[in-house]
């Protein structure tokens, strides 16, 4: 006669209970360098489509317009560092009246009228993040013909040839900026 014995099992041993939590311990790793990876990409992401929204977009929208203004606005305050006051003809002949302005209160502002006879005025707010002013970055630096910096506002519409407009934002505690030489037509 055969008397078999059952073991008994009180619960797993000790090396058992370590290679459990070796292999806990590297899966968890493995997932939190996953999450910190993809944490890093939304970041990248996200101050990408804010450079995009806040940066480039005004300035693909300045260069569209500046570079078709046939006369720079003259006055108090129409050409300064942080505001430009133009016209151009951009919609088949008819007058437009445009400004760009970096505001005191962090707006980017573009305020336009489609006639420049009878002006309905539409202002509208680029960015509510502009810091240009703060940063005491100009948004807009004319130049001559020859390449000189015109620093004189006054002769602005006179010896403008081209201006080098700059967008300073803050993203996350961080300043980004970027700038576009725009050549004028005439």
């Amino acid at each position: 006669m055969r008397v078999f014995r059952l073991r008994k099992d009180d619960g797993f041993t000790l090396t058992e209970l370590m290679v459990v939590l070796l292999l806990l311990g590297f899966v968890l790793s493995v997932a939190y360098g996953l999450l910190q990876i993809t944490q890093i990409g939304t970041n990248a992401a996200s101050r990408e489509a804010w450079m995009a929204r806040e940066v480039a977009a005004p300035l693909e929208f300045a260069e569209r317009v500046l570079s078709q203004q046939y006369q720079i606005q003259t006055g108090s305050n129409e050409a300064t560092p942080y505001r430009i006051a133009f016209l151009t003809n951009r919609a088949g002949g008819a007058g437009e009246r445009y400004v760009i302005e970096a505001t005191t209160d962090n707006e980017l502002a573009v305020t336009s009228s489609q006639n420049v006879t009878d002006p309905e005025y539409h202002v509208g707010v680029w960015s509510d993040a502009n810091f240009n002013r703060q940063a005491d970055e100009p948004l807009f630096r004319y130049f001559d013909a020859d390449g000189v910096e015109i620093t004189d506002m006054s002769n602005v519409h006179y010896d403008a040839r081209y201006v080098i407009v700059t967008i300073v934002t803050m993203h996350q505690g961080r300043q980004f900026s970027d700038s576009r030489t725009i050549f004028f037509r005439n």
